[in-house]
């Protein structure tokens, strides 16, 4: 076969009629392999340029005045209502397709001129272009021109999903305030759709809610299908999470302990995959299920850190979006699902009045830490935050479980039937309801979890029984600067595989996480990691609430007390119990010269917590000594895996975003081979990127610690490195002009959007001053709404 020479400086040459003249010139089938890589890199470079300059004609046409002459130039000085309907005749799109792409070109051409011109040079592709598009439409051109010089010139090394990441980020930290409003608007539409799909299953979304609580259901879920599958389950992990979520909706496993759950769930295992439509090929009516279950074992590849979830996690990595499962990345979004064609959910369980706490860790891992556990995973001192000092007792980590214990310190347990969510029952029965003054568990002592505020009503939980606690929601890994949790600032904190989510929403997280391992990250001023470590210190409950000269308390740092040092509430009264989650990890982000100035002279309530971590940072050297000083061990010992986990943040394959807690720590040379259990040698790598390099086609090499040099199958290197650890996001730009409009009650409409709706409709446009025949006659339904609507 004729080879076709790709021309020499390919991978530099740019975007236009010059490459596009070499390309037409190209047989792919006929490149030599290691140089298609370089034609598809050109290719998608070209496609970029061919975009701009469509998005830009498009914009053009949204502008054209029409009631001027054909053969003018004359242009609107906004886009004509109109245009839409020009568009989508001309492409033979519809009507919806138009309007996002139009409002997709006049963003980037008129609002965004760089991220256009990045476009046009090949930079980054329409699906990044469209992620600075939707992020940033709510900003004024100010604040859009910061973030895009600091953003857009690295773009090009980021999938979209990380770009999302970060623009989220910066989004937040320029504005908070206006963060917070838009924030507190989408909440007040929260809502439940349902709809059926091409192939005739069906999806149901919730949308507008707490992060924090949605990423606690999604941990529960998750735990519970790890535990039914650890049980026997032969379905995948996808489904059993499928499965169990409609179960827990729809009222069938209400009540029962996670064990009843469980067995539930094992039993409906039994049955027929789908007792409605059996499958005509198959006698029985249904799939072997011990055939299913094959489809989902990961044959010993040899990977490091086996545990117990090798071969669940094996699929789970597969199966769910970006490896994300219940974390909720989407790192697959090319942007144009969005706006233009491409965010206060209850407490649970244990309650905390405030003391320090000296020894509250809990497990430290939840039902969210690595399952790559090993011999010298062992938990103590050096990986357990919580030492001795169990304060969750029995209850499970998923929250499932109907037996729970009292908060910290106390040793008492209370057992019944909980409820099937992590907020408690709905039905009227059991503690709907119930009040923090009737709530279970104890903060001081070794009660029965009956609680302290006794009586309660008439029912099953009163008289001979106590009310039920609600079993406590499962604890999730929350990311804060120590500085924003103080109020100096309001920069944003992040939930590792869902984003970045405002300040105050993290600070009330992370007062439900007292019982959670607490870690730290000591970085430098470009925001890299010095030291990494835990602490078994608390600060005060409320780090940032305060009371004014009024004596108004007030919360969320955003005068006062708060500003100036993060002063705990004094002169109130007993401090209001706070609902403790279950597991967990709370990362504490700090600069060691904000360290040195916050030791020197603690905010009240901090001087325990300040003066560990600089105690721990004036042994750093020795830490860092001891972190590889088991070279020989075959998995690494809890120090070392922590410090590996916050050093390289996620899996450290190419655009993968899974977080680190949650992936296999790899010997980057294999163990079996020699290969040394330090600092230098590992990395966290998700199950499926584990097997890929364990299959010896992409080749690792870790030049430095923390930096890695993968080699594909074709030849092409990349190099990967985490992300730092806190960047500095610079000083709020807020928008002098916006609109504070203050709460307003639940918008009457609201109630009448249907649960069963079909897809999001465009926003309609302004009516035409003379009637038009796309206009509906009166009484009668748009011809392009959807059916069934």
């Amino acid at each position: 076969m004729l080879v076709d020479t790709v021309p020499d400086g390919l991978a530099e040459i740019p975007p236009g009629p010059e490459l596009c003249a070499l390309l037409a010139g190209l047989d792919p089938d006929r490149v030599p392999n290691g140089d298609t890589v370089t034609l598809l890199q050109a290719l998608r470079r070209l496609r970029s340029y061919v975009d701009a300059h469509e998005l830009a004609a498009m914009a053009a046409v949204g502008r054209c005045d029409p009631d001027a002459p054909l053969w003018s130039t004359t242009r609107l000085p906004e886009p004509d209502p109109d245009c839409r309907m020009e568009i989508a005749v001309a492409l033979t799109v519809t009507e919806l397709t138009a309007c996002r792409e139009h409002a997709l070109a006049e963003m980037l051409v008129h609002r965004l001129p760089a991220v256009h011109a990045a476009l046009a040079a090949g930079d980054i592709d329409k699906g990044r272009a469209a992620v600075f598009a939707d992020l940033l439409e709510p900003l004024t051109d100010t604040q859009n021109a910061t973030i895009v010089a600091d953003l857009l010139p690295k773009a090009s090394g980021w999938t979209s999903g990380q770009l999302r990441a970060r623009l989220q980020r910066r989004v937040i930290a320029i504005d908070p305030d206006a963060a917070r409003r838009r924030y507190r608007r989408a909440l007040r539409e929260r809502r439940v759709i349902c709809y059926l799909d091409p192939e005739g299953t069906a999806t149901i979304t919730a949308s507008g809610l707490d992060p924090t609580a949605a990423q606690a259901a999604c941990e529960r879920l998750d735990g519970l299908a790890h535990a039914i599958r650890a049980a026997g389950h032969p379905a995948s992990l996808s489904c059993i999470r499928a499965d169990l979520a409609t179960a827990l909706l729809d009222g069938s496993l209400h009540t029962l302990t996670q064990d009843q759950i469980i067995t539930t769930m094992l039993d409906r295992a039994t049955e027929h995959d789908d007792p409605t439509d059996p499958d005509p090929d198959d006698p029985a009516g249904a799939a072997d299920p011990a055939g299913a279950a094959d489809t989902d074992s990961d044959p010993d590849t040899g990977q490091d850190g086996g545990g117990d979830g090798g071969e669940d996690d094996a699929e789970e990595d597969q199966d769910d979006r970006a490896h994300g499962g219940a974390d909720g990345e989407d790192d697959g979004d090319d942007g144009e699902d969005d706006r233009y064609g491409g965010a206060d959910g209850g407490d649970g369980g244990q309650e905390d009045e405030g003391e320090e706490d000296e020894g509250g860790g809990g497990n430290g891992g939840g039902g969210d830490g690595p399952r790559d556990r090993g011999p010298h995973d062992s938990t103590g001192p050096a990986g357990n935050a919580g030492g001795s000092d169990d304060s969750t007792g029995t209850a499970a980590s998923t929250g499932g479980s109907s037996t729970g214990s009292g908060s910290s310190g106390g040793s008492g347990s209370s057992t019944g039937s909980g409820s099937t969510g992590s907020s408690g029952n709905t039905d009227g029965s059991g503690s709907t309801g119930r009040s923090d003054s009737t709530a279970g568990g104890d903060s001081g002592g070794s009660g029965d979890g009956s609680g302290e505020g006794g009586g309660g009503s008439d029912g099953p939980g009163s008289a001979a029984s106590p009310p039920v606690p609600e079993p406590a929601r499962p604890g999730i890994e929350i990311r804060i600067r120590l500085a924003t949790l103080l109020g100096h600032d309001d920069h944003p904190a992040e939930i590792p595989g869902l984003g970045p989510v405002l300040a105050p929403t993290a600070r009330a997280c992370v007062t439900r996480h007292r019982h959670a391992e607490w870690r730290f990250a000591i970085t430098d001023p470009h925001g890299h990691l010095i030291l990494a470590g835990t602490t078994r210190h608390r600060p005060p409950t409320d780090p940032t609430r305060h009371t004014d000269p009024t004596g108004h308390t007030g919360a969320g740092g955003a005068t006062g007390a708060a500003r100036t040092g993060g002063a705990a509430r004094t002169g109130e009264g007993p401090r209001p119990r706070t609902r403790q989650a279950h597991g967990g990890t709370v990362e504490l982000q700090i600069p060691a010269d904000l360290l040195a100035a916050l030791a020197a002279d603690p905010p009240p309530g901090w001087a325990p917590l300040l003066a560990d971590l600089a105690a721990q940072y004036a042994r750093r050297d020795q830490l860092h000594t001891d972190l590889d000083a088991r070279p020989g061990d075959r998995f690494p010992h809890p120090a070392l895996r922590r410090h590996i986990e916050i050093r390289d943040r996620h899996c450290t394959f190419p655009g993968c975003r899974r977080p680190a807690r949650k992936t296999q720590q790899d010997h980057t040379h294999d163990h079996r081979h020699g290969g040394h259990t330090v600092a230098g040698n590992l990395g966290p790598l998700c199950v499926l990127h584990h097997a890929l390099k364990t299959a010896g086609r992409w080749q690792l090499h870790q030049p430095a610690p923390g930096v890695f040099r993968w080699r594909s199958p074709l030849g092409h290197i990349y190099l990967t490195r985490g992300e730092p650890v806190s960047e500095p996001l610079g000083d709020p730009i807020p928008d002098p002009g916006a609109d504070h409009d203050p709460p307003r009650p639940p918008d009457p409409e609201l109630d009448e959007r249907p649960l069963f709706d079909p897809t999001p409709r465009p926003a309609p446009r302004p009516p035409p001053d003379t009637p038009t025949s796309d206009r509906a006659p009166p009484g009668q339904p748009a011809d392009d709404d959807a059916p069934p609507f």
